[in-house]
């Protein structure tokens, strides 16, 4: 029993699946998206690996494990993996957010703050418009309280942003 699971954790695919699983513990530890979306490319290359040696199959394989992984991304794992994160390190991380600039973007009919890769929700959204350029002010237990920029600030981040 343990040889043939050894044996397959030496090959390349085995090692694909190790190197993904390892990919989605640091995910928890780390506020970024950028592991857990090589772990799922990881996933999807070992999927394919397991089908016949036909290239459109192959990818079609390929490509079907990635959207069910992406869908399981954005319906499971992130709710999960935002229970299971220490609330230090979140706390920590949200505490380095104050005074950072970002966009307001329409999520599901919902406001929300665009910083970097991740959506936050604000505390102050109706007097807030949809693309409005705004600077996070405090954190609070349910999300960010933001005020909003004009001027030679909101032109720069326009700017870089572009």
């Amino acid at each position: 029993m343990y040889s043939v699971l050894l044996d397959m954790l030496m090959t390349f695919t085995g090692m694909l699946i190790v190197v993904g699983l390892l990919l989605l513990l640091v995910d928890l530890f780390v506020l970024s998206s950028k592991p857990r979306l090589v772990a799922f490319a990881l996933f999807s290359i070992a999927a394919a690996a397991f089908m016949p040696r036909i290239p459109q199959l192959r990818f079609m394989v390929a490509l079907g494990t990635w959207v069910l992984l992406m869908l399981f991304h954005y319906y499971i794992w992130r709710y999960a993996s935002d229970f299971v994160r220490s609330p230090r390190i979140q706390g920590s991380y949200m505490r380095g957010l104050v005074g950072h600039i970002g966009r307001i973007e329409d999520v599901r009919r919902r406001k929300m703050l665009r910083l970097d890769d991740r959506r936050w929700r604000i505390m102050n959204p109706q007097r807030l418009a949809i693309g409005q350029v705004v600077r996070v002010v405090a954190i609070e237990k349910d999300g960010l309280r933001v005020a909003p920029i004009q001027g030679e600030e909101d032109a720069s981040y326009r700017q870089h942003e572009a």
